[in-house]
């Protein structure tokens, strides 16, 4: 949105720009940060500072009118990383956020780019174990978007513990989290989800989002969600992970995010010059606060890299703890063993693989190159890996692994294959491959 407040300074025909075109400019500027920045206690500061940096000769060498808004945009920049001033050349149309713009054709330009990144949401799947993960890249408008992230419920709709990676997301729209965070609480407790306080000269407009009573399809409010973040989460995203941790709805897993809780608006200055400024800030109704400067702080705190995996092991062990069927409490065991042995792989030498090798009635193990192998009759061969000793799964196959049995002297002398179901086939080790 743009905020036409004042016509500002007129520049001459030469765009290079005199101390005084540039005064004023900073002087308007001060001004609009005064009347609408999102934190009166600081807006004063705030300009005091431009002006200084003014009289201290900061813009002497961005004479060019894009060199200046740069220069401007990076000293504000220092303060508030929202802070944004641009310029548009005269005869040039300023471009417009397609979300306010009046001109129908933009939005629907802005749809079909979103589209073609499936509006956001980057990979939707169920992991070993039943735990859903949904990554999202960026949040769209759910105006627009909604049946997109109602898609990617449905597929998820199922699973027993649930993961939200927002690595990537830098931000979006605050009605996509309000419509996400709906799927994972009760439709008989409406919760207040943020408040969003706007500067409106000496008062402030407030206005409430709290979860929608009705979302298509099947809400999940009982299973447990894990929310990962980086230094790249802000904005939106890190509503989405701050409104869920204030609640007690979710463990955040990563790292500390960017710590961005003031939404802007951009004002026109004059002169072809418009400045992002944050006139809104948000607060969360249990905390009393936000996530400005400090990020939102994870529960569990740890690279990026590693987010994943370990957040999967802790749906897992979440899952076992309170799981009461043997045959669940398996599968869980072997997902997570699995999950290890992909994170953490256990070495083996080829003078300890040689144990293993051998023919084990129509099963063959070998070693070759970098690990062993096993083949079933003329079925396609396996590479296998060690998940505990003795035990291996294969690649690419879930459900089943294989493990060895020993005779009183440490020798190998039987391969057992097991499925996850409970079915198991043992097969006596072949004398001519006996170690």
């Amino acid at each position: 949105m743009v905020l036409c407040l004042s016509a500002g300074p007129i520049l001459a025909a030469d765009p290079t720009l005199t101390e005084q075109e540039q005064t004023a400019i900073v002087n308007r500027l001060s001004e609009l940060i005064a009347q609408n920045y999102a934190r009166p206690e600081l807006s004063a500061g705030i300009g005091k500072q431009l002006r200084s940096w003014m009289e201290a000769g900061e813009f002497r060498d961005a004479r060019d009118p894009n060199d200046f808004a740069g220069a401007l945009s990076a000293k504000l920049g220092t303060i508030d990383r929202h802070f944004f001033v641009s310029w548009t050349a005269p005869g040039e149309v300023h471009p417009v956020d397609p979300m306010h713009d009046s001109d129908p054709k933009a939005l629907a330009e802005v749809i079909a780019w979103a589209r073609r990144d499936n509006f956001g949401f980057n990979k939707v799947q169920v992991l070993p174990g039943n735990v859903g993960y949904v990554e999202i890249q960026t949040f769209h408008d759910a105006s627009y978007a909604g049946d997109a992230a109602v898609a990617a419920m449905k597929t998820v709709s199922n699973a027993d513990a649930l993961i939200f990676d927002l690595r990537n997301n830098t931000g979006g729209e605050p009605s996509m989290v309000q419509l996400l965070i709906s799927y994972l609480v009760p439709a008989t407790r409406p919760v207040e989800l943020m408040r969003m306080i706007q500067r409106k000269g000496e008062s402030n407009e407030v206005r409430q989002s709290w979860t929608l009573p009705y979302v298509p399809g099947q809400r999940m409010p009982k299973v447990p969600v894990f929310v990962l973040t980086s230094r790249k989460t802000g904005s939106a995203a890190e509503a989405f992970a701050y409104d869920l941790q204030a609640i007690g709805r979710a463990r955040i897993v990563g790292q500390v995010t960017i710590g961005a809780a003031l939404p802007v608006e951009e004002f026109e200055i004059g002169s072809g010059f418009y400045a992002n400024i944050s006139n809104k800030r948000t607060e969360n109704p249990i905390t009393g606060t936000n996530w400005q400067d400090v990020g939102v702080k994870p529960d569990v705190e740890l690279g990026q890299g590693n987010a994943l995996p370990h957040a999967h092991r802790l749906a897992l062990q979440a899952l076992a703890k309170h799981e009461a069927d043997p045959q669940r409490q398996k599968e869980l065991l072997w997902a997570e063993e699995e999950l290890s042995a992909a994170e953490r792989p256990l070495t083996m030498k080829q003078a300890d693989a040689k144990a293993y090798v051998g023919r084990f009635g129509d099963r063959r193990i070998w070693w070759e190159h970098d690990g062993l192998y096993y083949q079933r009759a003329s079925r396609s061969p396996k590479r296998m890996q060690m998940v505990s000793p003795d035990t291996f799964v294969h690649e690419e196959v879930s459900g089943f692994r294989t493990r060895f049995a020993r005779d009183d002297k440490g020798r190998i002398v039987r391969l057992v294959d097991e499925w996850i179901v409970g079915h198991t086939e043992a097969f006596a080790r072949s004398a001519s491959s006996a170690n």
